[in-house]
């Protein structure tokens, strides 16, 4: 007797931007996706561009063309990578996926409704998914506030790291210590407060420490300027470096060349941190800040240097323990790599799987 033919999983997953366009969960789609296709999953997007659909600007119209040009019921799972943002607070999206007809699985990247009506989209979009997928801690206890209930299917996963690997060169100069920071400016992570910290330390004679910020700044044209601004002020420009624009790999071999990431986030480091994980993954040792929900994979407190208040003279001592102990740094290389192994694109991909496996038995 014949074995019967078993389809692969169709997926479609649903993401704001997609590559080249600069955007950290259209990263998050596209390297899910690859490491979906090589379990052998059939996978199409849809997106702003490059994608099998697209949506250009997400208005409207052109979300409502789109939607009625896809077949859904050739899908198994519809997978929405949700950050109402890069939507542009579009209320047609979630109001068509809800009533898709097919199983809809929403990962909510974003968890931040301003006004009452995004409250009820989110809520009704959430109520309306056959699971829901988070990547920390903290956003499944806003998730579970969201929806009013306890017994709601969330899942936790995090992110991984959209940068190649690289071997560790550390500072070519040995009597430097570079301080590294990578990510994007904006008011939730503290990049004032390394640059103030950098001339605390110079004021005090640890002029071998240098700064290097690594990202592209090109959507944070004014909070650069501002920093750059706070450099000059406070005399401490030749010692910052700036790293703008680089390719994955440039960005790969700035950040290995660093001895200690300072990552001031002032909610705290989590799985969802991309920039956290890229770090991780080139074994950098890391020096961030607690959030209020832990994940217990983490294990922060033993893993990385915390910085336990986030002011300049934490900073400071922070950074100076490093400079003092190499041995602890060494030791917290060697931890991150070994951390990065549970947030590889293997791993996401596998417990994707498995809660779409899951969705449609």
């Amino acid at each position: 007797m014949s074995q019967p033919i078993v389809k692969p999983l169709r997926i479609l997953e649903i993401s704001a931007n997609s590559p080249p366009q600069i955007c950290g969960i259209g990263d998050y789609t596209h390297y899910l996706s690859q490491a979906l296709k090589s379990r052998g999953i059939e996978v199409k997007t849809w997106s702003g561009a490059n994608a099998d659909y697209n949506s250009p600007g997400w208005k409207p119209l052109a979300v409502w063309r789109t939607f009625h040009q896809i077949k859904f019921d050739q899908f198994d799972v519809i997978h929405l990578q949700y950050e109402p943002f890069g939507f542009q607070q579009s209320y047609l999206l979630p109001f068509l996926l809800a009533r898709c007809g097919t199983r809809l699985i929403v990962t909510f990247h974003e968890i931040f409704q301003r006004h009452k009506l995004q409250v009820i989209r989110d809520a009704y979009l959430a109520r309306s998914a056959t699971d829901l997928i988070v990547n920390d801690a903290g956003s499944e206890i806003k998730l579970r506030t969201l929806v009013r209930s306890d017994e709601a299917i969330i899942h936790r996963i995090g992110v991984g790291s959209n940068i190649p690997d690289s071997t560790p060169l550390h500072s070519q100069d040995g009597e430097i210590f570079r301080l590294g920071y990578f990510g994007f400016l904006n008011a939730v992570k503290r990049v004032d407060l390394l640059i103030e910290a950098l001339s605390v330390l110079h004021r005090k004679g640890e002029t071998k420490i240098r700064l290097r910020l690594i990202g592209d700044f090109q959507a944070s044209a004014g909070e650069k300027s501002s920093l750059e601004s706070l450099a000059r002020q406070l005399n401490v420009e030749s010692a910052i470096e700036w790293c703008v624009g680089l390719s994955g790999d440039d960005v790969a071999k700035k950040i290995s060349e660093c001895d200690l990431m300072v990552l001031p986030f002032v909610d705290g480091a989590t799985p969802r941190r991309g920039s956290f994980q890229a770090c991780l993954k080139l074994g950098r040792a890391v020096a961030t800040t607690l959030p209020a929900a832990e994940d217990s994979e983490l294990q922060l407190v033993t893993n990385v240097l915390v910085i336990e208040k986030l002011d300049v003279e934490t900073v400071v001592e922070t950074v100076l323990k490093a400079v003092a102990n190499p041995a602890l740094v060494k030791r917290l290389e060697v931890v991150s790599r070994s951390l990065a192994e549970k947030f590889s694109w293997t791993s996401i991909a596998a417990s994707h799987h498995k809660i779409y496996n899951s969705t449609i038995l």
